[in-house]
């Protein structure tokens, strides 16, 4: 391991979950999918060790290997998703380069280089992105209907899993929100992604208001993990993080940028005749794209991004 934070904490997480017990006391993130494959690695990997003793000495005699024996799964779950999306992706739009381009997701954000080899719930947020990519894809191909119940509980499902994952994964429900027509189905969606969330994050269900306090405070307060003062943004700070993305993230910030000139360009030429899904669709991706610098600016850690930047195949798409 090269950091303890949030790995152990994990740890701990999945060995509770590993003994049954859903009343876990690390929900923040909440980082539910990923405690239960650590607690599904942990049973299994001790029925292979057995002989070696108690279920928990050997889990705190041998820490690193049952977590290594985890972020080998991770991984192992990553290259599963990528190779059947490109699967799917190249399948739909019969062009290689389309299932390519969808394959490099986690490759173009340099954060991820940081990340690999390590525990985090951001891992596994590739998923979610990428089941929420072929939909879309396939809206943008007219062969998706938002307006049908049935498809309506798929993009809720998608958004209840991105947010059971992490948090940071809330921009991206702006997208499958603007798709849906009418504010009844709007409604709806937004109703079966709360229910498939604490379906998903069930364990949030047993501190339901120390999570919602917990929610609160990160959009009253300024300040890191609902600390500071509550002045819902500190300007002076958020401009300091904004200057630090321009330093360390200026190809995906050309490549938005270039997207919304490219956006607007596009809607002042063809404002009588642009295509209504495809303006939904880029407006959608554009708006989640900004919202998550902007929440990342108020509230400062450099992988809070991640799931915004996994949406680079869209916009160069």
């Amino acid at each position: 391991l090269i950091a303890i934070d949030p790995e152990y904490a994990y740890f701990f997480s999945g060995l509770t979950l590993s003994e049954g017990h859903g009343n876990l006391g690390h929900i923040d993130h909440p980082g539910t999918p990923l405690q239960i494959v650590i607690a599904a690695i942990f049973r299994l990997l001790w029925i292979f060790r057995s002989s070696h003793g108690n279920y928990f000495e050997d889990l705190f005699l041998h820490p690193d290997l049952y977590l290594s024996v985890v972020n080998l799964t991770v991984t192992f779950l990553i290259s599963s998703a990528l190779y059947l999306a490109g699967k799917a992706f190249f399948s739909f739009t019969k062009s290689i380069w389309y299932g390519l381009l969808f394959q490099t997701a986690p490759f173009l954000p340099v954060l991820c280089y940081d990340i690999a080899g390590r525990i985090l719930p951001e891992l596994l947020l590739l998923i979610p992105v990428l089941l929420l990519s072929f939909f879309l894809i396939k809206y943008y191909f007219r062969s998706f209907d938002p307006s049908s119940y049935r498809n309506i509980m798929i993009l809720a499902m998608i958004s209840a899993l991105g947010l059971s994952v992490k948090l940071s994964y809330l921009p991206l429900c702006i997208i499958p929100f603007l798709i849906t027509p009418s504010l009844k189905r709007k409604s709806i969606f937004v109703a079966f992604t709360l229910c498939f969330f604490f379906l998903m994050a069930f364990p949030v269900t047993h501190h339901v208001s120390s999570f919602w306090k917990w929610i609160t405070g990160l959009i009253i307060h300024s300040g890191r993990y609902g600390g500071g003062n509550a002045n819902f943004i500190d300007l002076k700070e958020f401009f300091v993080n904004f200057n630090f993305f321009l330093h360390w993230e200026k190809p995906y910030l050309s490549i938005l940028a270039t997207t919304v000139s490219a956006f607007l360009v596009y809607l002042i030429i063809l404002r009588r005749k642009s295509d209504k899904s495809f303006v939904l669709l880029t407006s959608g991706v554009l708006l989640a794209s900004l919202l998550q610098i902007f929440i990342v600016c108020k509230h400062f850690a450099h992988h809070y991004l991640i799931p915004g930047m996994l949406l680079t195949p869209l916009l160069i798409f």
